[in-house]
């Protein structure tokens, strides 16, 4: 360590000290304009310099006294790089740049910070001398490149990165200037591409020739067709999408979807996709067995995600036998769909695969169940899937909306489970028909309930409800006879308070702020962590603190993003 002459320091910042004194006695306003006199320009000159150089001083005293100062560069590229793809990819690097001058040294020379590309396609870019210019038409005078001036920016600080592009096809001519610009700038050295698609012969074949041109560097790509009843028509454009090979593609989103009819080896766009997020076309009939034939053509599948909407038309009429396909290595696998016939959407996500590698299950059922036929159908048809694919350890369980009501009958299928979160209705004061029987005589034997409770390795459970008094009460109870069996629950998280403006019976909320510490103080004492939206309970203070893991997943994974067209 370098050494530190304290004496010659004390005596420079007395003097600056000092003289800092002196001049704000004399500095005062002028009425004289510079160009009247040059002794007061040159004094105006000097005091901008001492102004800049205690702006320096200034500088390196919060550089000296920061803890992040000492982090090294290297470690600084990587925190602001795991930072950048969780957040607003266009603010995210101007805004780091913008704290301090070394963060802004590191942030431009990161290239990766800088990859995304945006083609706007509102333009129709005549020549120079054309009139009349149009602020949505014309919004940029780069007709170098067509990109407007934030990502030019970004291209030229990016330099050899891959990039992230963003292009939207529309049946505009401007759509058709973003595909050149794009085929121009982005020719293999694309990692990741969104793409918005409004379905047309155009548009479909101006896909199939950018996928082609990034074919060989691509990592992930999303593509949403806007929603079409046309989309069938140009079904056989779609499979020379489907037969495009990307040796590197991992992570592939389609929206609106038309699932192939045949299975077809030459549909090797899948072959190395790890993770597929798809929501099914609804203006076509769709079968199992197709998709089947397009889960075949991603073997190393680990995590899907399947959407099936409302109106989508699914046939089993032609079914003879219930023939599934296993997917060994799919470890994360997230269902949504709608109650509404259950038997076709329930059998089209539960009866068509099994995973018996399964470590992540979360089931979004839109709504509630209607009737108590369609939730024994889906309730048997979600039985299936757990004993047909026989999981070594499924871990991690999201039950949201209409699904909770199927784990009265799932959890006692699944006792390797670790992690239970379920979205009750938030703002209901009472306490639900699905929640006393799951809560007391499920998971706790309470009462007349069964001998063995359910899921004995359960350490975290997410209520999603808010901290009325009867819900506290009600889950003291189930975990005090947890932790008398010897199964304690680890960790407790309720959703939040109730809402100040929500209308409740007087008896749900604690007449006092001590009454409220001591309702949650007693159910404190039964778990090992409690948590109320964003606030953890210090049982030895008996005090809320912040959580610095803010609304935590207990080791789950989160729900994926919702990625919306651009």
């Amino acid at each position: 360590m370098a050494h530190v002459d304290w004496d010659q320091q004390y005596e420079l910042l007395t003097k600056s000290i000092a003289l800092a004194r002196e001049l704000t006695s004399t500095l005062k306003a002028s009425i004289v304009l510079h160009r009247d006199s040059s002794k007061p320009s040159r004094i105006r000159a000097l005091e901008e310099q001492l102004r800049s150089k205690l702006q320096a001083v200034d500088e390196a005293r919060n550089w000296t006294l920061s803890s992040i100062s000492r982090l090294p560069d290297d470690l600084l590229r990587t925190i602001f790089l795991q930072a950048y793809d969780g957040s607003n990819k266009v603010k995210f690097p101007r805004m780091i740049g913008s704290i301090c001058r070394r963060w802004r040294e590191v942030a431009l020379d990161t290239a990766n910070l800088w990859r995304l590309l945006r083609f706007p396609t509102n333009l129709t870019l005549p020549s120079e001398s054309a009139q009349p210019w149009h602020p949505w038409y014309n919004p940029t005078s780069n007709h170098e490149n067509h990109l407007q001036p934030l990502f030019a920016a970004n291209l030229q600080r990016a330099r050899k990165a891959l990039l992230d592009a963003e292009l939207r096809l529309t049946v505009t001519s401007g759509s058709q200037q973003a595909v050149r610009t794009f085929l121009d700038v982005c020719g293999d050295r694309t990692a990741d591409l969104f793409m918005t698609v409004s379905p047309s012969e155009t548009t479909i074949l101006q896909l199939i020739k950018c996928v082609w041109a990034v074919s060989n560097s691509l990592r992930r790509f999303s593509v949403y067709f806007l929603r079409t009843d046309t989309l069938e028509t140009h079904r056989g454009v779609i499979d020379l999408l489907l037969r495009t090979p990307m040796p590197h593609l991992t992570d592939v989103t389609f929206h609106e979807f038309p699932i192939p009819i045949v299975q077809d080896p030459s549909y090797v766009l899948l072959s190395s996709c790890r993770s597929l997020n798809i929501s099914l076309y609804q203006f076509t009939w769709v079968t199992m067995e197709h998709f089947q034939g397009l889960l075949e053509s991603c073997p190393q599948l680990v995590k899907l995600i399947l959407t099936v909407p409302m109106q989508a038309r699914q046939d089993f009429s032609k079914r003879k036998e219930e023939i599934r396909l296993t997917m060994p290595h799919l470890r994360e696998y997230t269902v949504k769909f709608s109650p509404y016939r259950a038997h076709a959407n329930s059998a089209f996500a539960f009866s068509s695969i099994t995973a018996p590698a399964i470590d992540i299950l979360r089931i979004q059922i839109y709504g509630s169940i209607p009737t108590d036929e369609a939730r024994t159908t889906i309730c048997r048809t979600l039985e299936g899937f757990i004993h047909a694919s026989s999981p070594i350890r499924l871990r991690i369980l999201h039950l949201r909306q209409g699904a909770v009501q199927t784990a009265t009958r799932v959890l006692p299928l699944l006792p390797s489970l670790t992690v239970l979160h379920l979205s009750f209705e938030a703002r209901f004061v009472a306490i639900s028909v699905e929640q006393h029987t799951l809560l007391r005589t499920v998971l706790a034997r309470l009462g007349d309930g069964p001998e063995e409770m359910a899921c004995p390795a359960l350490e975290a459970l997410f209520t999603g409800t808010w901290a009325f008094s009867s819900h506290l009460r009600l889950l003291q109870q189930v975990a005090q006879a947890r932790k008398r069996r010897g199964q304690p629950l680890r960790r407790l998280v309720l959703a939040d308070w109730p809402s100040q403006t929500v209308e409740t019976v007087s008896d749900e909320l604690p007449t006092s702020a001590g009454q409220a510490y001591d309702l949650e103080t007693a159910l404190a004492e039964e778990v090992g962590e409690l948590t109320i939206g964003d606030w953890r309970f210090d049982g030895e203070g008996r005090t809320w603190e912040k959580s610095p893991r803010g609304r935590g997943t207990g080791g789950a994974v989160e729900d994926a993003e919702e990625i919306v067209p651009m």
